[in-house]
């Protein structure tokens, strides 16, 4: 029998928030990460996202993973 998932975080939406909330520009995390204003806005609509990216983009923001995941929810 197949379980299925009942909460999932939303990556794309907890960046949105997160940035709101920190005051943080597309333009500056594109800039921080190189990586174009493009990408910032693949990742601002994204359900996932590479833990990888996750954990630096919360740092970045200064709060844990779970913190910046949490938003998403």
């Amino acid at each position: 029998m197949k379980t299925k998932t009942t909460s999932r975080f939303n990556v794309g939406e907890s960046l949105r928030k997160a940035q709101k909330d920190r005051g943080v520009t597309n333009k500056s995390l594109s800039e921080k990460f190189g990586v174009s204003l493009v990408q910032i806005h693949r990742w601002r609509n994204s359900t996932d996202m590479r833990i990888g990216h996750i954990e630096a983009i919360a740092d970045y923001l200064d709060m844990s993973v779970y913190e910046f995941l949490e938003r998403g929810e």
